[in-house]
C-alpha cells in the first residue's frame, strides 16, 4: 500500500546540502563574491509537501548555490550567481512547480496536477 499526502515542514537537511527548508526566515551566508542573494515571495504554498515540490524545482538549477524555503513565512531565499542564472529564470522554475513566485504567477498546467493539500483552500475539489 502506497500512501501519498502532505508531509510536514522538520527543518530537514537535503542529503545534497544544497537544499534545506527552515522554519523561520533565514539569511544564508553568501558563497562566493560573484554571488547575489534574494528573496522570493511565494504566497501559495501550503504545506510540507508544497516545499518538496519546490525544493525540486530548484535543486538541479545551474547557477544557484543554495536555498532555504520558509512555508511559514512563505519566503525561498536564494543564492545564485547572475553570470549562470537570472532571478527571473529562478522564478520562473517555482513557477513550473505549480507555485507563484514574486509577480510570476504559477504554471496553470502544473497547478491543477498539485495535490489537494498544495492548492488554495478556494481549489480544492
Amino acid at each position: 500500500m502506497l500512501i501519498i499526502g502532505c508531509q510536514s515542514n522538520n527543518n530537514k537537511i537535503a542529503d545534497n546540502e544544497k537544499v534545506f527548508s527552515v522554519k523561520d526566515y533565514v539569511v544564508l551566508a553568501e558563497s562566493n563574491v560573484n554571488s547575489v542573494t534574494e528573496r522570493i515571495s511565494i504566497p501559495t504554498v501550503q504545506c510540507g509537501m508544497c516545499d518538496m515540490n519546490i525544493a525540486e524545482g530548484l535543486e538541479n538549477l545551474a547557477g544557484l548555490e543554495k536555498f532555504a524555503i520558509s512555508i511559514d513565512n512563505k519566503i525561498t531565499e536564494v543564492i545564485f550567481n547572475p553570470n549562470n542564472i537570472s532571478l527571473m529564470e529562478i522564478e520562473k522554475a517555482i513557477s513550473m512547480t505549480g507555485y507563484q513566485a514574486n509577480d510570476m504567477k504559477a504554471d496553470p498546467a502544473k497547478y491543477i496536477t498539485l495535490m489537494n493539500c498544495c492548492k488554495l483552500p478556494q481549489d480544492r475539489g
